[in-house]
C-alpha cells in the first residue's frame, strides 16, 4: 500500500456517522408526515442506506435500480438506467429513491424522471448527503457537506486504498 496522504478534504465517515443519517432521514420523513410504501436504491451507493432505512422503516418492499452516469473514469452526457422489476406493479405506490450522496442531482433526477415517466406519481428522493450551493436538492436528506469535501462512506474505503 502506498503512503502517500490524504488530502484533508476527504471525510471518512464510520458506520455511526452512517446510521445517524439513516435515523436522521427517517425523522425527516416523519416530521413531513411521509411514510414511503417503496423504496427503491440506487446502486451502488443507495444499496446499503435504502436496505437499513427499509429495516428502520419497518418496510419490506425494497427494491435496486442499477444507473451507471460513469463509463469507466468518463462522466457519460445522460444516465443509463436498468431495472428488472414490474415497474407497473408499485405505480400507486409512495416511492421513495435513495442514494448516499446528492452531487449534481444527475443520477437521481434521471431515476425520479424514469419512474414519473412510466406513470408512477408518488415519487420522492432522499440522500444522506447532498452537497452546498445546489440549485436543487433531493427531497430529503440527512447533512449537508461542503463543497470541497470528498465524503467516503464506510463501505466504500477500500476503492481508495492504493496498491
Amino acid at each position: 500500500m502506498s503512503n502517500k496522504t490524504i488530502p484533508d478534504t476527504y471525510k471518512y465517515l464510520d458506520w455511526k456517522d452512517f446510521e445517524n443519517c439513516c435515523y436522521c432521514l427517517n425523522q425527516k420523513f416523519v416530521l413531513s408526515h411521509y411514510t414511503p410504501e417503496i423504496i427503491i436504491g440506487l446502486s451502488r451507493g443507495g444499496v446499503i442506506p435504502s436496505r437499513i432505512l427499509s429495516d428502520i422503516l419497518n418496510n419490506l418492499d425494497l427494491y435496486f435500480i442499477d444507473v451507471k452516469l460513469y463509463d469507466g473514469t468518463n462522466k457519460r452526457d445522460s444516465a443509463v438506467i436498468r431495472n428488472d422489476f414490474d415497474l407497473f406493479s408499485i405505480k400507486d405506490k409512495r416511492i421513495v429513491v435513495v442514494d448516499d450522496i446528492y452531487d449534481s442531482g444527475t443520477t437521481i433526477k434521471a431515476v425520479v424522471n424514469h419512474l414519473k415517466s412510466k406513470g408512477i406519481k408518488n415519487v420522492s428522493s432522499a440522500t444522506l448527503y447532498a452537497r452546498e450551493g445546489l440549485n436543487e436538492y433531493p427531497t430529503y436528506y440527512a447533512k449537508i457537506v461542503k463543497r470541497k469535501d470528498w465524503i467516503v462512506f464506510p463501505w466504500e474505503k477500500n476503492e481508495f486504498k492504493k496498491e
